[in-house]
């Protein structure tokens, strides 16, 4: 047995080691790592290989090298290994050690997909929706979106409910978007917070409930969103959903400028001009408007 190895790991056991090594890994207690997992590699476990392969392109404990990263991610793939496979696709993706070469790379996201790995699916859906590497086909990319979302990967969750939402790709199915971007919504996830609050708020794909899309407002801007920011003190303005307040709506749309939301720029200018909660003061109106101005004459400049 190794010098301070636990008495309780079988050494000879390739999962054991390898999750000994994982926790050596997660601890950045790289040499340790590195043993170990070579010690679960000797012992056949395909994801011990492709954890070297990562160290090797980290340059965790190890000079950093992507050749020889290449070289351990292809012997994890030859043992079975999905990670494995979905690296070689990236580093070929990303030139690293090996020239860009997109249609290799989703030759290798296949192969990983085809072995059920979630992000090597997105990989596979982000190629067909945007025409890299394979024909493009709005069809195969929901496809493989759907079975990386039905194993809870959160960017094929919202990409399935941004595809269906509209009818601009494919047929328009505002149920199964919904219930999408409630599914990622459900991993804190703000930006699908932020469209399933925008859902209930116009009852698509759903029966419409303000009082909902204040809720998941409140959640979206809790985990960052701006524009959610905006949409409350839009409710607060409007009294949808929660009981109109000036105050409110003021500090939030403050807040919602503060942050850079063009929109409330515009809306600020609008409340102090006319003094809506607050003594009127044009040349706070005016400073919110130049703002908006800016922002406005610089996307005509630049709509792209």
């Amino acid at each position: 047995m190794e010098p301070g190895t636990p008495d309780n790991v079988d050494m000879t056991d390739g999962k054991a080691v390898f999750e000994l090594a994982k926790e050596h890994h997660e601890r950045g207690e790289f040499e340790a790592a590195m043993r170990y997992y070579l010690m679960s590699a000797d012992l056949g476990h395909p994801n011990a290989f492709n954890n070297i392969g990562y160290m090797y392109s980290a340059g965790e404990g190890v000079e950093q090298s992507d050749s020889i990263a290449m070289e351990w991610y292809e012997k994890a793939m030859e043992h079975g290994s999905a990670a494995g496979a979905y690296n070689i696709g990236q580093n070929y993706s990303h030139n690293k050690g090996v020239p860009y070469d997109f249609e290799k790379a989703v030759e290798y996201f296949r192969i990983a997909a085809d072995m059920g790995y979630a992000p090597a699916q997105y990989k596979m859906a982000r190629a067909y929706q945007h025409e890299v590497g394979v024909e493009k086909s709005y069809e195969e990319a929901i496809r493989w979106h759907r079975l990386a979302a039905e194993q809870g990967l959160i960017d094929s969750q919202k990409a399935l409910g941004f595809l269906l939402e509209s009818d601009v790709f494919v047929r328009k199915d505002s149920d199964e978007a919904f219930k999408w971007y409630m599914e990622a919504a459900k991993q804190d996830d703000a930006d699908s917070q932020f469209n399933v609050a925008h859902m209930y708020s116009v009852g698509e794909g759903v029966e419409q409930s303000y009082e909902k899309a204040v809720e998941w407002f409140l959640r979206s801007a809790d985990n960052g969103s701006t524009g959610a920011v905006f949409r409350l003190a839009c409710a607060y303005r409007d009294g949808t959903g929660v009981e109109q307040s000036n105050d409110i709506a003021l500090e939030l749309f403050l807040k919602a400028g503060d942050l850079g939301h063009e929109k409330a720029w515009k809306e600020l200018a609008h409340i102090y001009s006319e003094g809506i909660g607050v003594e009127p003061d044009e040349e706070e109106a005016a400073k919110w408007m130049e703002r908006y101005k800016e922002w406005e004459e610089y996307n005509e400049l630049y709509p792209i």
